[in-house]
């Protein structure tokens, strides 16, 4: 699952990993290996973060569809939810006007 719908703290923490990352490049390119070193462990402590925020909103997540899921069989006696149902299947025959071709 990307971020994209992720809640604003994931995004951000996720932001500043990939700043972080970079900026820990760049010291080593410039061979800052102590402003490098630094940089690291500020990463490694943000990633952490980032994880920890992460799983948690992903296991919140996985809990919300669980609970429309097992919502969704109370609703419809089948168990299958609405797809079951005989008016939610599209017929080719009839135009989005509800006019039938024929």
């Amino acid at each position: 699952m990307d971020t994209e719908s992720a809640p604003a703290e994931v995004k951000e923490l996720e932001k500043k990993v990939n700043h972080l990352k970079n900026e820990e490049e760049a010291a080593s390119q410039r061979q800052a290996y102590e402003d490098a070193a630094k940089l690291r462990a500020e990463y490694l402590r943000v990633e952490d973060e980032y994880n920890t925020a992460k799983n948690k909103w992903l296991k919140k997540e996985k809990s919300a569809a669980r609970l429309l899921k097992n919502k969704s069989r109370s609703w419809f006696p089948t168990g299958q939810g609405y797809r079951s149902l005989k008016c939610w299947r599209v017929n080719p025959k009839v135009a989005s006007d509800g006019r039938s071709d024929s």
